[in-house]
């Protein structure tokens, strides 16, 4: 009798341990999902993309170096296809304010936005190709031009994943 009541004492505080365990993995999945700033998960074209699909905010002036330490938007692009498919990340400016603006798209391409190509109001800030059942992540950043004679400035941007193919 005791053994089975010790067997099931085990039990009762392995599942209660669990549950813990299990709470405390969702806070933190769920604050990371948040952390990423993913707001919209749809398909297009055999493309899942996960999106937040605005910028606004309010960007202080800052070095490349710690531009690159900033805050960013997170976009998750997946190809279900059996074949490459082709997109592009847009940004369409919502208030017209964008001098002096530096950008940061997956913290590798680093220059002011209107260095980009634009097309309809909109900068094109980066064209990929995705092979079948791939997945690539980026990340956008912004600050201002440490030499801007802004030292702050609110932005809003709408974002979008264009598909090509």
């Amino acid at each position: 009798m005791k053994k089975i009541k010790k067997k099931l004492f085990d039990s009762i505080v392995s599942m209660i341990v669990f549950t813990v365990v299990l709470i405390v993995l969702t806070i933190f999945v769920t604050n990371k999902f948040i952390e990423l700033n993913i707001e919209k998960v749809y398909a297009d074209g055999g493309l899942m993309i996960q999106i937040n699909t605005k910028i606004n905010k309010d960007l202080e002036d800052l070095s490349d170096a710690e531009g690159l330490g900033s805050k960013y938007n997170m976009i998750n692009v997946t190809n279900n296809n059996n074949i490459t498919k082709k997109y592009q990340i847009v940004l369409t400016p919502i208030n017209k304010d964008e001098n002096d603006i530096r950008m940061a798209l997956d913290d590798v391409l680093i220059r002011n936005l209107s260095k980009f190509e634009k097309q309809d109001n909109s900068y094109v800030v980066g064209e990929y190709s995705l092979l079948p059942n791939q997945t690539r992540m980026h990340s956008i950043r912004m600050w201002i031009d440490k030499n801007s004679q802004n030292k702050k400035i609110n932005v809003n941007f709408k974002v979008n994943v264009k598909i090509l193919d």
